[in-house]
């Protein structure tokens, strides 16, 4: 095996599930018939994809859900996982508030805030002891392709990713007066020149 292939995965190395793996290691200096010399030693293992599923049961409080790994996805899981535990972000997505300002004119047409609320209401439900936020994470990989793959990141560049997100679904852009003296009008078209991408407010910058 290559250098660079011995740190893919099994999986990235499309090595089938089922498929019988052989381990082989030289070892030196092992009693041999008439003598000491190099004996190769073999392993077998079989190996088998494990695919994380929602773990049903009830957990010791409400609201305290673990969430499954997909890959190296520990940095992702920390922030939901404060994410969940807001009260007043919480609330606002399982009382559906969010849905009187959500905007789905965005790219991922309000799915992302969608996704965010399943994930909190399995979280809450009190119903599972852990599960798998798959497809958040698919959603998240649509406005953040950085995040693709099994590899590791930093969970505060991924907090404000998903904040961004949910704000851009849900912000409501800040309008200004209109004005009918002329300099002030040439006023306003300067400052909105100036800033382009006018902030959007909403919880998400309330918090």
């Amino acid at each position: 095996m290559s250098k660079e292939h011995s740190k893919m995965t099994l999986d990235e190395l499309n090595i089938p599930s089922g498929s019988t793996i052989i381990i082989s290691k030289d070892i030196d200096d092992l009693p041999l018939a008439g003598g000491f010399g190099r004996q190769r030693d073999l392993s077998f293992a079989t190996y088998q994809t494990w695919v994380p599923q929602n773990e049903k049961g009830v957990p010791l409080q409400k609201g305290a859900c673990g969430l499954h790994n997909l890959g190296n996805t520990c940095f992702m899981n920390s922030a939901l996982q404060c994410l969940g535990q807001t009260p007043s972000l919480a609330s606002y997505f399982l009382n559906k508030q969010y849905l009187k300002q959500i905007n789905n004119n965005t790219p991922t047409k309000g799915q992302f805030s969608h996704e965010f609320t399943k994930l909190l209401q399995k979280i809450w439900s009190g119903n599972y002891t852990a599960i798998v936020p798959s497809g958040f994470r698919r959603t998240l990989i649509q406005i953040a392709p950085q995040f693709a793959g099994h590899g590791q990141h930093d969970s505060q560049e991924l907090l404000y990713f998903v904040l961004e997100g949910l704000n851009d679904e849900l912000g409501v852009k800040e309008t200004t007066p209109k004005t009918t003296n002329k300099e002030e009008k040439v006023q306003e078209k300067n400052t909105k020149e100036e800033n382009n991408k006018t902030d959007k407010t909403s919880l998400i910058t309330d918090l």
